[in-house]
């Protein structure tokens, strides 16, 4: 009958629609589902050109296991602070602090008349703890539909309305209107194609969990015992101090010191920190469907 393409009444399932525009692919079938739905084949005469997400982003927090310490582990007893005074009763500021070097090590010092003395716990130091938890769980990102785009692989004339083309009409599931699509996420251009669909091909995310840290050792103590001498030999007239930062201990006279028997530490911890949910999903490569209204 010499009528060609969509003039030809024998050409089912063809129809007329403008010309895409300038810079715009297509036309091309839109299919939106269900996010999980099984997107269907596009029909043997069209070609699949995009698959991806569109309409909302959904992407919640990581999920971060708790955050602990193990015990401490490489800790040590320093040792304890001595100060003296010259009057008993250990009054105001004292008059003298010793330099203690170590344990089981005699240090002696001057002054004069040193008759009160007071000192110290032994302290604990050093040490570290070992880190646990903070382990991510991520959900999927999902959107609220997913996405088919169709590309017609030609366009036909026989159409009677200048710039116009032939195509196929698109089937259902698909929606029935042609669209077409440029990359990038862009304003739909002027004219009939002005129903916008924005199809995300891929998602940048950074979701996880801050990593757990643990503070150094604290709240450790260690044992021992803190003796004063008349002498700076450690061997004349010994007198006990209490490790307790308190007790005032009048003596005759104290010019050495010396600390034995340190045990410790013990009842040390660390306390932990991090682990809170730090990151974010977002849309990445998008491309831009625009579609004649239905």
């Amino acid at each position: 009958d010499n009528l060609i393409d969509c003039a030809d009444p024998l050409c089912a399932g063809y129809h007329c629609v403008p010309e895409p525009p300038s810079g715009w692919s297509g036309p091309v079938a839109l299919f939106l589902g269900a996010e999980g739905d099984q997107l269907p084949a596009c029909d043997p005469a069209w070609t699949s050109l995009i698959t991806g997400g569109s309409g909302t982003l959904t992407a919640p927090p990581a999920q971060c296991s708790d955050c602990g310490c193990d015990p401490p582990t490489g800790e040590s007893c320093g040792v304890p602070t001595l100060w003296v005074w010259s009057a008993a009763d250990c009054p105001g500021t004292a008059d003298l602090i010793p330099t203690i070097s170590g344990a089981d090590t005699c240090d002696s010092f001057g002054g004069n008349s040193n008759t009160s003395v007071m000192a110290s716990a032994i302290p604990a130091a050093g040490g570290s703890c070992e880190r646990t938890g903070g382990e991510p769980t991520v959900d999927p990102p999902s959107w609220s539909n997913a996405a088919l785009v169709c590309d017609d692989p030609g366009l036909g004339g026989g159409c009677e309305q200048p710039a116009q083309v032939c195509v196929r009409q698109p089937q259902a599931p698909f929606a029935t209107v042609v669209c077409v699509s440029q990359a990038g996420d862009v304003a739909c251009p002027p004219g009939d194609y002005s129903d916008k669909h924005l199809v995300v091909t891929n998602v940048t995310d950074t979701r996880g969990c801050a990593d757990c840290a643990c503070d150094p050792p604290a709240g450790g103590s260690c044992s021992g015992t803190t003796t004063v001498y008349g002498n700076q030999a450690c061997s004349q007239q010994p007198a006990t101090v209490p490790n307790d930062g308190t007790s005032c201990i009048n003596v005759s006279d104290a010019r050495s010191v010396k600390v034995t028997n340190v045990t410790g530490p013990t009842g040390s911890s660390c306390v932990e920190s991090g682990g809170q949910p730090e990151g974010e999903a977002v849309a990445g490569d998008s491309t831009t469907v625009c579609c004649l209204a239905e």
